[in-house]
């Protein structure tokens, strides 16, 4: 499998995006027959339900941009995968906006492999472990099928993000000399869809604030002023949190690479959650606010401390296992960085795995 590619901004990338995206739409067919292919290899292709539209189309959230979780739980219980089902695998699909693509294209740490995304969710965890198996090894049969389809291949539950973003990523080049365009498969366990869903918008802001402060003040956090490091580190713990407490729920914090950069926050699905549950009014303020702005980061930030004061002032009031406990944000965050600096694993051989 190659490597992954960047491409370069250049002149007339609004026509050079808008001809990656017609040639996506052409290239549907191909791309759900790689999906199709995966789920044949787990003997459950029988057993998919398929959606040619976006999941937060088919769920009525489109027009949210940051939906409440309960009205998440709420749409979710429309979906066949839910509940007494023999559906095993649902999948949605969609083409990146111009306007997102364009704006991707520009941004060199980027890639655009995505023009084209299928999102697949599989209702037993365990079919995440062996499709990760399957095509981190050149021997097996997955492996052989795709290898001359797929372009990378990211396993984020061995190696997450920094904010905690799991699933695994088959990035797929697809089409001739005259017409290629790059798709991206993602698959995830549909019990982390509602994690998924409530923490599109908050991550939206978590990365515009990163990237407006690194501009201004470098990529050193410790440099950065506290409003905003603190509000950076508020809104990436919210993130993390649910999306670790998932994957224990799961067992699939097993994946994860114990040399991997990014460690667990969290020791256990229940401290995790506890987190992200106190996080939450917190991270939808900010996201609202954001929202609000019009997303017009420099506007937002120019008024970043009187938007964010309120929120670290009235600090959070957690439900310990020992009894009710306060913390303001700030020592919270000092805490969570704390266990995440204990959770290191001690260097041994023996238990390194390659994942």
């Amino acid at each position: 499998m190659a490597n992954s590619d960047k491409f370069q901004t250049a002149a007339g990338s609004d026509a050079h995006a808008q001809k990656m995206i017609g040639n996506a739409e052409q290239l549907r067919t191909r791309y759900r027959k790689i999906a199709r292919i995966i789920l044949d290899h787990l003997k459950i292709k029988e057993y998919q339900w398929e959606q040619q539209i976006p999941l937060e189309e088919y769920l009525n959230l489109k027009d949210n941009p940051n939906p409440a979780m309960a009205l998440i739980e709420d749409q979710m219980r429309t979906l066949p995968i839910m509940g007494n089902s023999d559906t095993k695998a649902i999948s949605f699909e969609r083409i990146k906006e111009l306007s997102r693509l364009s704006d991707k294209r520009k941004a060199k740490h980027r890639n655009t492999h995505d023009v084209y995304g299928l999102q697949l969710w599989l209702n037993n965890p365990d079919d995440i472990k062996e499709i990760a198996r399957q095509l981190a090894n050149p021997q097996s049969s997955l492996y052989r099928e795709l290898k001359d389809k797929v372009h990378d291949f990211e396993n984020l539950f061995a190696k997450p993000k920094e904010h905690g973003y799991s699933a695994l990523h088959v990035d797929v080049r697809e089409g001739t000399d005259n017409m290629t365009a790059y798709g991206e498969i993602q698959i995830m366990p549909i019990q982390m869809m509602q994690s998924y869903l409530s923490t599109r918008s908050t991550y939206t802001t978590y990365r515009e604030i990163e990237e407006y402060t690194k501009k201004h003040y470098g990529s050193d956090e410790d440099e950065w002023p506290e409003t905003e490091r603190i509000v950076m580190e508020a809104l990436r713990l919210s993130i993390k949190a649910r999306y670790e407490a998932d994957l224990y729920a799961c067992d699939l914090m097993d994946m994860r690479d114990p040399y991997h950069k990014h460690q667990a926050s969290f020791s256990n699905e229940t401290d995790a959650r506890e987190t992200a549950n106190a996080l939450q009014p917190i991270a939808d303020e900010l996201t609202n606010k954001f929202l609000n702005y019009g997303s017009k980061i420099d506007n937002f930030m120019e008024d970043i401390g009187t938007i964010a004061q309120p929120s670290i002032d009235q600090g959070l009031h957690m439900a310990g296992r020992d009894g009710d406990r306060y913390l303001d944000i700030s020592e919270l965050l000092d805490e969570q960085s704390r266990i995440a600096l204990t959770n290191q694993p001690e260097f041994s051989l023996s238990h390194r795995e390659l994942h």
